[in-house]
């Protein structure tokens, strides 16, 4: 034969119901301050149980949630870096590859005209 469920007083009743407000408006303020609600975990990030002996429920923690890292401001685009001529840059042919013999004096003549 299963047991009968005891009857609670209403003294029992009342009691609970302002325990619960009581919960609910703690966890209202702690809403607001900006924390959240998550599971408790142990050192080993296993997820803590709740001990029904006791009235508080041990499972749940309230953690404020970490802030997003803000962006860095990035400065200001420096200028492009100019453009070096190498040293062995020839203003007449407009080249770094030296040109040796007649094909150098050509190009330069053909500067000098504006042919090229």
């Amino acid at each position: 034969m299963a047991q009968r469920r005891k009857r609670r007083s209403k003294a029992e009743i009342e009691a609970e119901k302002k325990a619960k407000e009581i919960q609910a408006a703690e966890e209202a303020a702690k809403k607001a301050e900006g924390y959240e609600k998550v599971r408790a975990r142990d050192d080993e990030g296993h997820f803590i149980k709740d001990d029904p002996s006791t009235p508080e429920n041990e499972a749940w923690d309230w953690k404020k949630p970490e802030e997003p890292a803000k962006p860095e401001v990035k400065a200001e685009p420096e200028e492009p870096a100019k453009l070096v001529k190498p040293s062995n840059y020839d203003e007449a042919t407009h080249s770094d590859v030296p040109l040796y013999g007649s094909a150098r004096f050509r190009a330069k003549k053909e500067v000098k005209k504006g042919t090229r």
